[in-house]
């Protein structure tokens, strides 16, 4: 007999302590948990409403957070209007956004479940039907339409059903499809149950297992059966992919087949990718212990696994390295035994590498890594004693190889030694900041995580070292109207920068530079402008992760010649003086030059020069000064590198007597007008003799501002003089 009621509840809940575990012992206490409802039963007024609010719901590894309920009922009739959970946590697996709503009628239950963000495989989750309970059977039949799975529609076959009963199940019409993809799934002898999948893109792998080196193409075929599923017994696993290609790279076919006679036994695998046609093959044979395993022979939740491969190109390494190297030839057979606990595994065994080759794309050097094994175990991939050639045939020997923790913290502690190598072969192009050939004697590693490696490179310059150094890649010049230059900015430290970022690099590099290197200064190459010698200088560059790059030391000009051709009406280039110098203290362009430089061999008469002079001087002297002497011109470089200070100076080196006091004279006049000074150099060089002395209007022009190298000064300098010759 039931008492007539009609009642409004509240139920707040702010801790429960340890009361839940009367319901269940792994089961957390319930707080700030909130229920409102009403019920009655009076005649014509038979309803029931429910309004659940909680925090969290955790039942030992499932844990519901933010569960809200709303149920109501009126007589027969009960709608689930909404049960949704924001997060649902599944052990370390956390998926988001579940919501459940229904009409349940006596035995019949019409559902909708979506879920936004479930998991890479069942995001967007979207599925219907009805459900019927008959005595001890459940009958689940799905709805045609609104079925979504990787955010795509899918088709379900009419007349559909799934039954399950206390020891038995039964399909019908149980098939997904989706343009030429199916997952079918039906019942095997009443207690068993097969899920087949055809036609998916490999690249769910992709979904899966977000892995940026690695792209995933092709199609796999898989079946998943249990024997019995009501005793979770008879579990099998096969998939199939031919051709299974990774970053568009053919593998071969792949075959895995996994079993287990249950949940609580052994899971054997067996994995073979193969390639008859390249004569490659890999394959993978162990088991997993589960956690719970029965057989005390085992150890629970571990694995044992043998790796063997055969034939397979070392160029698949340019897949997690693909940008530092190029072009790799060779291959590796490996044979390696991993085991223990999947937290904490352990390896052992070896990798054989054949002859090799490759190019280190920054550096554009060729390498050939002779036939060596490299011996793996729980701490280092051991490439020790590999031996490494160039292509001048020197020999580089390696220490380290790539570290690791038990297959976690992933690094590399490599260093290469050798007593002459060839470490730069690169075009122009190849590099903005610097190319050219580089032989030397070098101590070079790598160190640290992959992500975050530190690169420290010491090296002794050897004969055969050839570098170019533009200091104004950019630079372009106008048509010779009267002549203008235009400078462009140079973006020689962006690309580095940006390279350097991308590489997670700090570069550290230390160099001894001898006497037997070429160096050329190029600072405008399109007019020849060019520092070619050889000096001696210690240099160290640092470029951080971040995209600093800084420079530090002193190169000292030996000898050399600096070359201008000045649109080929230069050829005989100036001699530089040794001891000139070039001087870093951080950033790279803002470098110091300290250079003298001498153009001899000119012989020109002195009577252009003493003009002014030479009118009221005697005959035997103005004789003297028509005869061929020989001049000097010297040229001095200070200041920043790339827009230094230019001044010259004059000499006479044979004149005597009376005509060389005269011509002190004049050049003392000369150097506090570097504007006339410049216009007799120019006449100098570029005409082999001294130039009449410029008219008022010319003289009184400004000198010349923004010059930053000696073709600009001459250029300049040409502009007037045709000037002059036009007027």
């Amino acid at each position: 007999l039931l008492i007539p009621t009609d009642l409004k509840f509240e139920l707040d809940i702010e801790h429960t302590g340890n009361l839940t575990r009367v319901l269940h012992l792994q089961m957390e206490p319930l707080v700030q948990t909130r229920l409102r409802g009403y019920f009655s039963n009076l005649p014509g007024a038979d309803s029931l409403s429910l309004f659940l609010t909680m925090p969290q719901l955790a039942v030992s590894n499932l844990s519901l957070g933010n569960l809200k309920m709303t149920v109501t009922s009126s007589d027969s009739l009960m709608v689930i209007e909404r049960i949704s959970v924001e997060e649902m946590r599944i052990g370390n697996d956390i998926e988001y956004g579940l919501v459940l709503a229904g009409i349940l009628e006596e035995n019949k239950l019409k559902f909708q479940v979506e879920g936004s963000d479930l998991s890479n495989i069942l995001r967007n989750l979207k599925i219907g039907g009805l459900a019927t309970v008959r005595g001890d059977t459940l009958d689940l039949e799905f709805e045609e339409t609104d079925l979504a799975l990787l955010d795509r529609g899918w088709e379900l076959l009419p007349d559909n059903l799934l039954r399950i009963g206390p020891d038995f199940l039964e399909t019908e019409n149980l098939v997904f499809s989706r343009e030429d993809r199916f997952v079918s799934v039906r019942a095997i002898r009443q207690r068993g149950l097969e899920v087949k999948f055809s036609n998916f893109s490999l690249k769910v792998i992709d979904d899966l297992w977000d892995y940026k080196p690695l792209d995933f193409f092709g199609e796999f075929t898989a079946t998943v059966r249990v024997q019995d599923v009501f005793s979770q017994t008879g579990l099998q696993l096969a998939v199939g992919a031919d051709p299974f290609l990774i970053n568009t790279d053919n593998w071969g076919a792949l075959s895995l087949q996994a079993q287990a006679p249950d949940l609580r036994s052994p899971i054997r695998a067996f994995l073979t990718i193969s390639d008859p046609a390249d004569e490659k093959q890999m394959t993978v044979e162990g088991s997993y212990y589960p956690k719970n395993i029965l057989n005390d022979d085992y150890e629970p939740n571990t694995f044992d696994i043998d790796l063997a491969i055969d034939n397979y190109p070392l160029r698949y390494l340019e897949y997690f390295i693909g940008d530092l190297v190029k072009d790799t030839e060779g291959q590796f057979d490996a044979g390696l035994h991993f085991f223990g606990p999947p937290n904490n595994p352990n390896v052992e065994g070896e990798v054989d590498v054949s002859r090799s080759e490759l190019t280190v794309n920054y550096l554009q050097t060729r390498y050939v890594i002779e036939p060596h094994t490299v011996v793996v175990n729980n701490s280092l991939f051991d490439a020790t004693g590999v031996k490494i050639r160039d292509e001048l045939g020197n020999l580089a020997i390696a220490q380290g190889g790539l570290v690791h923790n038990h297959l976690k913290n992933l690094g590399l502690d490599v260093r290469i030694l050798a007593e002459e190598f060839l470490c730069l072969d690169t075009r122009k192009g190849d590099n903005s900041l610097f190319y050219g050939k580089a032989v030397g004697q070098i101590d070079v590693s790598f160190k640290g995580p992959l992500d975050l490696l530190d690169l420290n490179i010491y090296g002794r310059s050897l004969r055969g070292t050839a570098i170019n150094i533009p200091f104004s890649s950019t630079k372009q010049t106008e048509e010779l109207s009267f002549i203008r230059f235009v400078s462009g900015e140079a973006d020689s430290l962006a690309r580095l920068e940006d390279m350097v970022q991308a590489k997670g690099l700090n570069i550290f590099i230390n160099l001894d530079v001898t006497d037997d290197a070429d160096i050329s200064l190029i600072f405008d190459e399109k007019s020849g402008d060019i520092i070619k010698g050889r000096g001696n200088g210690n240099l160290r560059m640092e470029v951080t992760r971040t995209g600093d790059f800084s420079m530090f030391g002193d190169y000292e000009i030996s000898q050399g010649k600096y070359l201008f051709t000045l649109y080929d009406l230069v050829n005989k280039p100036f001699e530089v003086k040794p001891g000139g110098r070039i001087s870093w203290s951080g950033d790279p362009y803002e470098a110091r030059i300290q250079i003298d430089a001498k153009y001899s061999g000119l012989s020109t008469s002195l009577s252009n020069f003493l003009a002014s002079v030479l009118e009221a001087a005697p005959q035997e002297l103005r004789r003297e000064a028509a005869q061929p002497t020989n001049v000097d011109v010297i040229l001095h470089l200070n200041g920043e590198l790339l827009q230094p200070d230019i001044s010259f100076d004059i000499e006479f080196p044979r004149l005597i007597g009376d005509l060389r006091s005269y011509a002190e004279s004049r050049l003392n006049s000369l150097k506090q007008d570097p504007n006339e000074m410049n216009y007799q150099v120019f006449g100098l060089i570029v005409t082999n003799s001294f130039l009449p002395e410029q008219s008022n209007a010319l003289l009184s022009s400004q000198y010349a501002t923004g010059i930053n190298t000696v073709s600009e000064l001459l250029a300049n300098q040409l502009s007037r003089y045709l000037t002059e010759l036009v007027a």
